[in-house]
């Protein structure tokens, strides 16, 4: 159906236009004119910008019109010269026959996905179900805010919701100036959030209060789907060149999550060309509802057993990473404070889970036994939310508002001021711990 006025107007001068001369017999050769130019228009509008329609293509279609009605009034005899001779026949049939009937086609699929008669293929859900939990290659072709990268293999597009520095924050000037604090938070989907920002736009208002007289930046270097070995090499390429003063990293859902092809550090995109092909077909709903009712249905598929879980990063792996991070912060100067990764189900009910989701709790013990020996500071997010009612989660493992803001305070109390103005983070090797209200 269409979307917004600029949909509908265009919708209805398409249809309008060419039947507002049916009625006069005399107009009806123009009519049938309008109609195979308007049906043309609106196909390659449609292909071109399958989402919406833009507002100077629906005033274009009107013009368009209006000019055919004009130059018809003037030179009827002169138009049914150029549409009869071979060229221009030829060309104008070209045209109907390869934009009209694929036009219409996404414009159905658009009308009837809506209305819910047919379904159609979500490359990018919020909750996977168990069978089909491999989403990497859907972020790299599916997700209009994300783009392929080589190395990271996916990144933030350079537009909203994000910052043409690619952070969900405010552009921040560089060189780092004099007297700014900067912190920068790295992690998965629960660090970026919904479109607004998640609990890192909380930290930037409560450090703000905690030190008064100086200016705070908090980057939110979150990206959805990413691994500890993703959020690894993108701090690498961006540390020194954004000077934080305080690092925030936490990684683990995404780690451990069952990879259908190679591991994180093995996985390589497809050639651009498949990729690009792919990213372009995504956008329409007509693809999309042929892949639905085409691809093998994941639901039939059973979870494989945790014990046979290929995770995108082994556990070995995950902890390599987290004190690369460590060693490439603590080499600059730099603090840096690692975090558990927070989940709905207490530790031994999801433990209980066949698939891959029964290895997160491990995760998280391991990275709690890697920071007790390393000394590294720790906020114990999972234990945490663990006491706190469940309500504070959207789904398995994201939050609604409260729950981010709860999650940034907590980060926030383990973050100090030294004499010097420095930041210093809280008491090594043991997790922040805080009062909570027992879970309901």
């Amino acid at each position: 159906m269409p979307h917004g006025p600029w949909d509908w107007f265009f919708v209805i001068a398409a249809v309008a236009g060419p039947g507002l001369f049916v009625v006069r017999r005399p107009k009806r050769e123009l009519a049938v004119i309008l109609a195979i130019v308007s049906l043309i228009y609106v196909g390659a509008v449609t292909l071109s910008s399958p989402d919406s329609t833009p507002e100077g293509a629906a005033v274009g279609l009107v013009a368009l019109q209006l000019a055919i009605a004009f130059a018809w009034r003037n030179h009827a005899d002169a138009i049914r010269a150029w549409l009869r001779s071979r060229g221009w026949l030829a060309g104008l049939t070209a045209a109907f026959l390869l934009v009209v009937p694929l036009g219409l086609l996404e414009r159905a699929a658009r009308v009837l996905t809506d209305l819910g008669v047919l379904k159609y293929h979500r490359a990018i859900q919020t909750v996977w179900r168990g069978g089909d939990d491999d989403w990497r290659m859907a972020t790299i072709t599916g997700d209009d805010n994300r783009e392929p990268d080589p190395v990271l293999l996916w990144r933030p597009a350079a537009r909203k919701p994000f910052s043409s520095q690619r952070f969900k924050s405010p552009v921040v000037a560089l060189p780092k100036p004099a007297g700014v604090i900067r912190v920068m938070c790295y992690g998965d989907s629960l660090t970026d959030g919904p479109r607004k920002g998640g609990w890192p736009t909380w930290l930037g208002t409560i450090l703000a209060n905690q030190f008064p007289g100086r200016s705070c930046e908090v980057l939110n270097a979150g990206v959805a789907g990413y691994s500890s070995h993703q959020g690894l090499l993108r701090f690498l390429q961006e540390v020194d060149i954004y000077q934080p003063d305080l690092v925030v990293a936490s990684y683990g859902w995404n780690d451990v999550a069952e990879a259908a092809g190679p591991p994180d550090k093995d996985f390589k995109i497809p050639p651009w060309p498949l990729v690009m092909g792919q990213r372009l077909l995504v956008r329409y709903r007509a693809y999309l509802v042929l892949m639905e009712y085409t691809r093998k249905s994941s639901s039939t598929a059973p979870p494989a057993p945790a014990e046979h879980v290929r995770p995108r990063v082994s556990l070995e792996d995950y902890l390599a990473n987290l004190e690369q991070f460590e060693v490439e912060a603590r080499k600059r100067g730099v603090p840096i404070l690692f975090m558990t990764r927070p989940h709905k189900l207490e530790p031994r009910e999801l433990a209980q889970n066949p698939g891959w989701r029964g290895l997160v709790p491990s995760y998280n013990d391991a990275l709690r036994k890697w920071a007790r020996d390393r000394h590294a500071p720790l906020v114990d997010a999972q234990a945490y939310f663990q006491q706190q009612p469940a309500e504070v989660f959207v789904d398995e493992c994201h939050f609604w508002p409260a729950g981010y803001e709860a999650l940034a305070r907590l980060v926030a109390s383990a973050i100090h001021a030294r004499p010097d103005g420095s930041i210093e983070v809280g008491a090594e090797a043991v997790a922040v711990r805080a009062e909570a209200k027992t879970r309901k």
